[in-house]
């Protein structure tokens, strides 16, 4: 019963801590570390077990999401229910850390603003005040462009339906171009939101509340902060998030732009016919099933279209492509047919909508995930 007790009492100080942080963050901060050892988590203990189930859920829907678009999984049931790893963990704690640092440098040392209780070392109270906010204000942010996504969904459908029945196509000038300026200035305002709100109410309350700094110079100088110590991390993510084909190698590059090719046919056969073609029929279906006048044929002059000559079946330069349907969805991949070397990363794209739209990932010879960098590349379509 001890043990049971024990458990009910973390999961009750879990709860409390949350409620706290939502209704009332400055109260939450002016309290003393004794106070709320009594009531709340300890700063640790709150960080590593929400970090936890942030990432389990995050798991949990990507997941969910790959599955739903034909895709494997990104990981498997058994590493989500997992603890996380040195890195996941080091990685906030490295920008919790820089964010202290600059409180402590710019805020104390430079412009000389005292804690309020003088006991208190100011880089470690600021540290620990981090570790309670950090997610609060990752949940405000996700709710926020929840709300964007939602407005841009139902707006966009709206449009579609009075479209159909209304030929908005023959509306003046004038108001398509008010409609254009209205949604970029409500695309902008949730953008501010979306950056602004969290360090209005929780970051810059540890001007207010531990520095006691006047609310307009609070809010700069977290704005300040927020955007120093985030940068390095951000062009991290950057790096982490998204790559360029140059980055490649020499032969994954040929994969890639074998891939935009397959890609741009299956496409084109796609809408005309509402179904994939299997890549081992392409050049048939290029050669013999084109009629004389097809756009593709008259393609086939273009520079980079012969290159579509060299297709073995369904391979080329070391790389296998499939098709992959699930309903409506058609996935073009991409894999090694011998692991290692200059054949290492895995590929794959949408065959609906528009442009190129490729992520490669690290897979050990599997289809790649929704896990992969996304590819940025600026070449124009055919």
């Amino acid at each position: 019963m001890i043990g049971i007790e024990k458990y009910l009492r973390l999961v009750v100080r879990y709860f409390a801590t949350w409620k706290a942080l939502f209704t009332s963050p400055s109260r939450f901060m002016a309290m003393s570390i004794a106070h709320r050892k009594r009531y709340y988590s300890p700063p640790y203990q709150f960080f590593i077990i929400t970090f936890f189930l942030l990432g389990l859920c995050n798991g949990l829907v990507v997941n969910s999401l790959s599955v739903w678009v034909g895709l494997s999984p990104v990981t498997s049931f058994s590493s989500l229910l997992s603890w996380p790893g040195a890195f996941e963990l080091l990685y906030p704690y490295g920008v919790i850390g820089l964010e202290s640092l600059c409180w402590f440098w710019i805020c104390h040392n430079l412009l000389r603003h005292r804690l309020t209780n003088r006991h208190e070392h100011p880089f470690k109270r600021v540290f620990l005040e981090l570790l309670y906010i950090s997610f609060p204000s990752l949940v405000i942010t996700l709710v926020l462009y929840a709300l964007y996504i939602g407005v841009f969904a139902v707006t966009t459908i709206a449009l579609a339906w009075l479209n159909a029945r209304f030929n908005l196509n023959d509306l003046p000038d004038v108001l398509v171009t008010a409609g254009i300026v209205i949604f970029i200035a409500v695309s902008v305002v949730m953008t501010l939101m979306m950056v602004g709100l969290p360090v209005l109410v929780y970051n810059a309350a540890i001007g207010r509340v531990l520095f006691k700094l006047p609310q307009r110079r609070a809010f700069i100088l977290a704005t300040v902060i927020w955007f120093v110590s985030g940068l390095p991390f951000f062009i991290y993510s950057l790096f982490n998030t998204y790559t360029v084909p140059s980055f490649l190698p020499d032969r994954e590059q040929l994969a890639l732009e074998d891939l935009r090719l397959i890609l741009f046919v299956e496409r084109a056969y796609y809408q005309d016919h509402q179904t994939a073609l299997e890549v081992s029929a392409l050049q048939r279906y290029i050669d013999e099933d084109l009629p004389p006048d097809a756009g593709l044929r008259k393609m086939r002059a273009n520079k980079f279209f012969p290159r579509l000559d060299h297709l073995s079946g369904d391979s080329a330069d070391g790389y296998r492509f499939s098709i992959e349907t699930t309903g409506r969805m058609v996935i073009l991949h991409a894999v090694p047919v011998s692991y290692g070397g200059q054949t290492v990363d895995s590929m794959f794209c949408f065959v609906a909508g528009s442009g190129f739209n490729a992520r490669v990932q690290d897979r050990q010879g599997q289809r790649a995930t929704l896990a992969g960098k996304q590819v940025l590349d600026l070449t124009p379509d055919y």
